[in-house]
C-alpha cells in the first residue's frame, strides 16, 4: 500500500520578521508623527484666529463707544503721546445731560452695580433750548442751570491684560447763560467720589507671552485730525486708530482699525 504523506495547510504561510515588523512600526510612527503636526498646527490655527476675533470685536466696541462720546461732546481734552505726534488716552470729554432725576422713582444716578453711571436711568427727558448767540444746543434743569457729565476713557491693566475704562463723573452745573463747549473738560471741581463710576470697555491680552513693560505690544489708541495731525480745537472731525496684537508669539503683527468721527456738537455750534 502507498501512503501519500499528509498536506500541510499552512504551507506557504510564515511569521513577520524582526525586520519586518520594524518597517511596520517606522511607518506608523511616521503616521502618527503626521497626525501630531497636523494636530498642533490646526490648534494653533483655531487658536490665532479666535484671539484676532476677539481682538476685532473689542477694538469694535472701543470705536462704537468713543464714537457716541465723541459725537456727544460740547468739550474734549486729549493727552499727547509721548512722542508728540499724536493724540492718546486718557481723553476727557464733556457731555450734556440730558436727563433728570424722577424725584417720584429714583435718583437718576447710581454709584454701584449694572446701571451706574447711566444718566437714563430713572429719569425724565430735559427739554433743550438753543444759545442766543450761537444757535448751539443747551440742557438745563428745572432751575435753569445746565447740567453735564464728564465721561474719561483710560488704560487699565491687570495681569497680562491691558483693559479701556470708561469713567463718568457727575454732576456738573453751569450758569443758564453759560456755553459748556468753551468750558474746560470735566471735572471742574472734582466732583465727590460717590458720584463717580467706571465700567471695563474691553479687555486685550497678550495671553502668556504679555508684558505690561511695553503696554503699546498689546494695545496702542491714538487720535488724529483727518490731516493726521495733532487735534486742535477747530478740528471737527477725529480719526481714531487702534492697535491691537492677538498673537503673542508676533506681536508685531497688528489688528488695525481706524474710525473718523465727526464731532456733531462741536460742528454745528
Amino acid at each position: 500500500m502507498i501512503t501519500r504523506p499528509a498536506s500541510n495547510k499552512h504551507k506557504g504561510h510564515r511569521g513577520m520578521t524582526l525586520a519586518e515588523i520594524m518597517i511596520a512600526l517606522g511607518i506608523l510612527g511616521l503616521v502618527l508623527s503626521v497626525c501630531y503636526t497636523s494636530s498642533v498646527a490646526l490648534q494653533r490655527g483655531f487658536a490665532s484666529t479666535t484671539s484676532w476675533a476677539d481682538a476685532r470685536a473689542n477694538q469694535l466696541r472701543v470705536l462704537d463707544s468713543l464714537a457716541v462720546d465723541l459725537r456727544n461732546a460740547t468739550a474734549k481734552s486729549f493727552t499727547v503721546s509721548a512722542n508728540g505726534l499724536t493724540n492718546t488716552l486718557p481723553l476727557t470729554l464733556t457731555i450734556p445731560v440730558r436727563y433728570q432725576p424722577n424725584p417720584i422713582l429714583s435718583s437718576a444716578y447710581e454709584a454701584t452695580g449694572a446701571l451706574a453711571g447711566d444718566p437714563a436711568r430713572s429719569a425724565l427727558a430735559l427739554e433743550p433750548g438753543v444759545y442766543a448767540t450761537t444757535g448751539g444746543m443747551q440742557y438745563r434743569d428745572s432751575s435753569g442751570q445746565q447740567v453735564a457729565i464728564a465721561v474719561t476713557y483710560k488704560y487699565g491693566a491687570s495681569g497680562t491684560k491691558r483693559t479701556i475704562v470708561r469713567q463718568i463723573d457727575w454732576p456738573y452745573t453751569a450758569t443758564a447763560n453759560s456755553i459748556l463747549a468753551l468750558s474746560s473738560p470735566l471735572p471742574s471741581p472734582s466732583p465727590s467720589p460717590a458720584y463717580t463710576a467706571s465700567r471695563e470697555v474691553s479687555s486685550f491680552t497678550n495671553y502668556s507671552s504679555a508684558s505690561l513693560s511695553d503696554p503699546d505690544n498689546i494695545l496702542k489708541v491714538t487720535f488724529t485730525n483727518k490731516d493726521m495731525q495733532l487735534i486742535s480745537s477747530s478740528d471737527t472731525a477725529v480719526v481714531i486708530r487702534i492697535e491691537a496684537s492677538p498673537d503673542s508669539v508676533h506681536p508685531e503683527n497688528k489688528s488695525v482699525l481706524n474710525d473718523t468721527v465727526f464731532l456733531r456738537e462741536t460742528t454745528f455750534k
